[in-house]
């Protein structure tokens, strides 16, 4: 089947990958020889005369021969026995069957890795088992202990038991289903302990999924859950380091582990891996197809065909004449040059990978530079490796030349190439020594002004100091003015020194910088005049329509100013005569005044808003409230408008009015088309409460001769006063003098006066029960009155 010809396909893969690295079987195999030299050769050019730099070259070109090795082979194939290995393989044709079956079918297949190993008589082959087991629920651990691996075939050439015993290869049926990769390894050492001295020791570990367990100093199992925590995780891969360490100490000669049916095995491997590091010949490869199979033998096929090259270093030592350009300008690479019969160059192309630039210092202080390459990396026959980086002439080489007057220094003091082949270490040295040459100086300096829109250059001509090397004491000084276009140049300078540093007067209102510079290969001083800008806070005070004039406000008005540079983090320090922490700090001002933060960075973000205390009961608007100081002044003016109360009076008249009685208003506020809702202050005599809106609308009670104050309403609400219906029930009402409900806009605080008028029965549509009253007082008083005279009438008859 596909399946089982893709698992046999890996273990006769690795067969052919212990062919290869070991010469298993009647193959041919490598031997103690003579061990060879590469081709070497170091140069220095020129690559920027003005500047002094150089380009150092040490070049390697490698040779390949095969030779023979006689060792034999002691193999310990390692194999994961847990649950998962009895589940199917994805079906890619056929019937489906288990991983262990596929497996099992390609250990004992004609040509697998039991024959391939065991077709050499001088080989040996041993076969390990492991699982997990946890029947001990409450201490987490199996009966007894080191008891989740086993040697299923002990040290043996013969091919016939090996394959017996390898199809006899099967999942435990005790619950002993877990993955002690641990175990495994602990059950190779003591194998180990067996090999013999003389024979080349590999082990293979298959696995197919993480480990989950590991044995404790005493043996036992130990496990957490199938979700194990992290402390659990990191006892699980220190087992394994540990398991590693041991497997070490018998000079194993070769690791290799494969992540079978998928790629959960691959962090345990890592770990082990990571743990044998360079010591040990090894390598992972996962399992999934045959298609991946093909990729990784290939791949390991061409890393052991010139595996005899290993370990390769290219040395250079500097010498005190020289030194590492700066990372600017410095190019540090690895060329790979191809050459044809004839010797001329096919391809040459930069390396972008396999090797590693380390840049140390040597313990006579001397800068070491080394192309590391990787250990797998393969060495093609009859190419040229060229580590190539730029240097200058530093400090000392400059002092050298003007102290001898010599022409020439070395510009190493060592230069090495060092490798392994075949167990054999290897350091040769470079037998050219390179020269640098001498050279002069002269660096011109400019003078550039950044100015704002309406700035202007204050001055007619600045001084410029130069400083050699470190030395706080300027060396040269030179004026550089408008007459000659702002540039001047500092000559005669001393050869050798460094001239990084220069420094330039100050101007108040500008930053001054001074850089080293390069144009079209040559160095100059630029010292470039930033002017700053400033930032103005001015306030206004408006209240009741009127702009407060300064020195009428009374108290000032606390603002919160925030500065950011231009990558937007807070400036702390002092600036405009502020200090500012975290970027924050507050000033005051006066209605009518301002303030001026004067010369701030260019680039400054900056945000001004009123303090909370020093807003309440005002609107406050801001022109500028935000933004960023670049080229032009900016100022922020914040204006304080008063917020408007409304108050609502009321009076009762007419001669039938009820004064004594509460009347209710329904009281209307949106701004902007919405209801403003929400609790204000409101005053009603001597006393102060709050009135709540709840969708744009409050109601509030008066009596005659009341009124009603709500305080600090939002600036621009429009307002409704209306008396309700019931109240205004046999009244004239009237709202400022109209008939119609009281409207308007807050801009300024506004008074409503409302009166209720009733001055007589009739007018009234008298429904309430004072107008009853008086009604009824008026009848009874005129029935008095009729009864009055009629008995005047009467008395006046009888007198007659």
């Amino acid at each position: 089947m596909i399946i089982k010809d893709s698992i046999r396909f890996v273990i006769a893969s690795i067969a052919m990958v212990l062919f290869v690295l070991f010469g298993c079987g009647a193959r041919t195999v490598y031997a103690e020889t003579s061990v060879p030299k590469p081709e070497m050769k170091k140069s220095i050019t020129c690559t920027d005369k003005e500047n002094d730099i150089y380009e150092l070259s040490l070049s390697m070109q490698t040779t390949s021969e095969i030779i023979n090795q006689t060792a034999p082979l002691d193999v310990i194939f390692v194999a994961d026995l847990s649950g998962s290995m009895d589940e199917k393989l994805s079906q890619i044709g056929g019937a489906r069957t288990t991983r262990l079956e596929a497996l099992k079918n390609a250990l004992a297949a004609d040509g697998g890795l039991i024959e391939n190993v065991l077709s050499n008589s001088n080989n040996r082959l041993s076969i390990i088992s492991f699982a997990g087991g946890t029947k001990d629920t409450d201490n987490n651990h199996s009966d007894s202990p080191y008891n989740d691996a086993k040697t299923v075939l002990s040290w043996s050439n013969d091919i016939t038991k090996a394959k017996k015993n390898a199809n006899e290869l099967a999942v435990p049926k005790n619950g002993d289903t877990g993955t002690n990769i641990s175990a495994g390894l602990y059950e190779a050492e003591q194998v180990l302990k067996s090999a013999r001295d003389e024979a080349k020791k590999v082990i293979v570990l298959l696995t197919d999924g993480e480990a989950n367990m590991y044995y404790d100093d005493n043996g036992d199992t130990q496990y957490e859950s199938n979700n194990p925590s992290e402390s659990f995780v990191k006892e699980i891969n220190e087992s394994l380091k540990k398991e590693v360490n041991k497997l070490k100490a018998h000079k194993l000669d070769g690791f290799y582990s494969i992540a079978f049916a998928g790629k959960t095995a691959i962090t345990s491997l890592e770990v082990i891996h990571a743990a044998l590091g360079n010591d040990v010949a090894n390598a992972t490869f996962t399992a999934g197809n045959e298609s991946d199979l093909l990729k990784c033998f290939e791949k390991i096929t061409e890393i052991t065909k010139t595996l005899m090259f290993q370990h390769v270093v290219i040395t250079d030592i500097l010498s005190d004449w020289v030194e590492l350009v700066s990372d600017e300008v410095s190019d540090f690479s690895v060329v790979k040059k191809t050459y044809n019969s004839a010797g001329e160059v096919t391809n040459s192309k930069e390396l972008t990978e396999g090797f590693t630039i380390k840049i140390t210092t040597t313990e006579n202080d001397k800068t070491q530079v080394q192309a590391v390459f990787n250990e797998d990396y393969v060495f093609d026959d009859c190419c040229t490796y060229i580590l190539k980086f730029k240097v200058r002439i530093s400090q000392d080489g400059y002092d050298e030349f003007a102290d001898t007057g010599c022409d020439q220094l070395p510009s190493n003091a060592g230069a090495t190439v060092s490798y392994t082949y075949d167990s054999h270490t290897q350091e040769i040295p470079f037998e050219e020594k390179p020269q640098v040459n001498s050279v002069t100086l002269e660096i011109p300096v400019k003078v550039e002004w950044d100015l704002l829109t309406d700035g202007k250059i204050p001055e007619t001509s600045v001084t410029v100091e130069l400083f050699q090397d470190e030395k706080e004491k300027s060396y040269r000084t030179e004026s550089v003015g408008a007459d000659e276009s702002w540039q001047g140049t500092f000559t005669k300078l001393a050869k050798g020194h460094e001239y990084k540093k220069a420094k330039a007067e100050e101007i108040e209102g500008f930053t001054v910088t001074t850089e080293l510079k390069e144009e079209n290969g040559k160095k100059y001083f630029l010292v470039k005049y930033v002017q700053l800008p400033s930032l103005t806070i001015s306030k206004t005070l408006i209240e009741e329509g009127k702009e407060v004039e300064s020195g009428d406000s009374g108290e000032p008005f606390v603002m919160t100013v925030t500065l950011k540079d231009k990558e937007g983090k807070a400036l702390t320090g002092e600036y405009g005569g502020q200090t500012f922490t975290n970027g924050q700090t507050t000033v005051s001002v006066s209605a009518g005044k301002s303030i001026k933060l004067a010369y701030l960075p260019r680039g400054t973000q900056y945000t001004v808003v009123e303090t909370d205390s020093s807003s309440a009961g005002y609107d406050v608007a801001y022109e500028n409230k935000e933004g960023k100081l670049e080229k032009t002044d900016q100022t922020v003016t914040v204006t304080n408008t008063k917020l408007p109360s409304l108050t609502i009076s009321k009076t009762v008249a007419g001669d039938y009015g009820d004064k004594g009685r509460e009347f209710a208003f329904t009281i209307k506020l949106t701004k902007d088309g919405s209801d403003v809702s929400g609790q204000f202050t409101m005053t009603k005599g001597e006393e102060d409460s709050e009135v709540t809106f709840d969708n744009g609308t409050a109601t509030v009670t008066l009596k005659h001769d009341e009124s009603v104050v709500i305080k600090d309403l939002p600036l621009g609400a429009d307002y409704t006063v209306e008396e309700t219906a019931e109240s205004r029930s046999g009244y004239t009402v009237t709202y400022n003098g109209t008939n119609d409900k009281a409207t308007g806009k807050l801009t300024k605080s506004a008074t409503v006066a409302v009166v209720n008028t009733m001055g007589d029965i009739s007018s009234t549509g008298g429904n309430s029960s004072h107008g009853s009253a008086v009604k009824l007082g008026v009848i009874g008083g005129l029935a008095v009155l009729v009864t009055l005279a009629l008995v005047a009438r009467k008395v006046r008859k009888d007198d007659l």
